[in-house]
């Protein structure tokens, strides 16, 4: 393959042909104002014709040789001029030439170490307002795959925190019944059953993440009424607030329909649930509201309670993510609720965000469009 031309190579022919042209234009035109202006002054004294190729009739020769040689200078002087803006011109050219490509060998460079794996390079500030701007970008963009990696190794670790718990309890209960430590006893099955089905829902969430992320989550949209579906939930959950001395209760408004799926919606309200009633602490109150507006419908979930921390607030729907490292993944689930919750809400062409005021409430808000 034939190796492309450097941008340093081409900026400098292009300042090189900018610069003799202009310096032989310019030396073109003295020359000839010069010669046609010197013409028409000998002509005004009558020396000569007023024409440059007149003849010099009443010049003597010494007079004559005076002119020519005084032409000849202007001449040399002009292509001497000319020489030397050229040289300057040439001499600019290649400093504004290694200017501008500069920064950008020092991208490129940049990239390089990025495509490398190496995320924490950094391009150096820049004057020229575009190459800076460009800088900026390849910067986030090293801050963006940097947070990623990170991402990707926590979450790889989780992953393999969350399927070893139950594949230890499953391989710990069958060790122990075959070596006679453990009785084959309907309540040791029932355990060994219980680590089977939470691995299967671990599985299952992180097959619904992967199918989300590239678009390819099935949906059996029918139209549905958001504001019943929040109502048949809420009550669904009644038992399990009042067991934990919470008050749930719930406003929505019926009629409120989009087109949907309406086992996922569902699993999003399940979710939103789940995670208030586990952070309410006793004697708190949890409440479901759903209203139909102009363009959209509104359904918040909001608890009583510690609240989150503003600097937890914005990785809430991340994977894994816990507010409260200190919470035992038995009792809080697999940290994926929220991440499938807004995933799902996505799908359907709405969006999700969270509110909170430490030490007061926490709403988790969704929209969908109306069909």
């Amino acid at each position: 393959m034939k190796k492309a031309p450097t941008l340093f190579s081409r900026l400098w022919l292009a300042f090189l042909a900018v610069a003799v042209t202009s310096a032989g234009l310019t030396g073109y035109l003295i020359g000839q104002s010069v010669y046609n202006l010197f013409g028409s002054f000998l002509g005004m004294s009558g020396m000569m014709g007023y024409g440059p190729q007149d003849p010099m009739p009443g010049m003597t020769r010494a007079m004559e040789q005076a002119a020519w040689s005084f032409l000849a200078n202007v001449a040399w002087t002009a292509i001497l001029g000319m020489l030397i803006g050229a040289g300057l011109a040439l001499l600019l050219g290649t400093w504004l030439a290694r200017t501008v490509v500069r920064p950008v060998e020092e991208m490129r460079r940049a990239a390089g170490r990025l495509a490398q794996g190496d995320y924490q390079v950094r391009v150096p500030p820049v004057e020229t307002a575009e190459l800076q701007a460009l800088a900026m970008d390849m910067n986030a963009l090293g801050e963006a795959l940097g947070r990623a990696e990170h991402m990707r190794k926590t979450m790889t670790a989780d992953i393999a925190h969350e399927l070893r718990n139950p594949l230890t309890a499953i391989q710990g209960m069958l060790e122990g019944m075959r070596d006679g430590v453990v009785p084959p006893d309907k309540g040791n099955l029932e355990v060994a059953v219980a680590e089977a089905r939470r691995l299967g829902r671990l599985v299952d969430e992180l097959r619904v993440l992967s199918l989300a992320d590239e678009g390819r989550l099935p949906l059996e949209r029918v139209r549905v009424d958001v504001g019943a579906l929040c109502r048949a939930v809420t009550g669904a959950w009644g038992k399990k607030a009042a067991d934990r001395q919470i008050t749930l209760s719930v406003e929505a408004d019926l009629g409120a329909f989009v087109s949907a799926d309406e086992n996922r919606l569902a699993e999003v309200l399940h979710n939103l649930l789940a995670n208030a009633v586990a952070y309410t602490p006793p004697g708190g109150q949890v409440w479901v509201s759903c209203h139909r507006r102009p363009a959209d419908v509104l359904v918040e979930v909001a608890n009583t309670g510690p609240g989150i921390a503003p600097e937890d607030l914005p990785y809430v729907f991340e994977r894994f993510y816990r507010t409260d490292p200190s919470r035992a993944r038995a009792t809080g689930g697999s940290g994926l609720g929220l991440t499938i919750s807004k995933r799902l809400v996505e799908a359907h062409g709405g969006r999700m965000w969270a509110e909170s005021i430490p030490g007061d409430k926490t709403t988790f808000s969704f929209v969908l469009p109306v069909s």
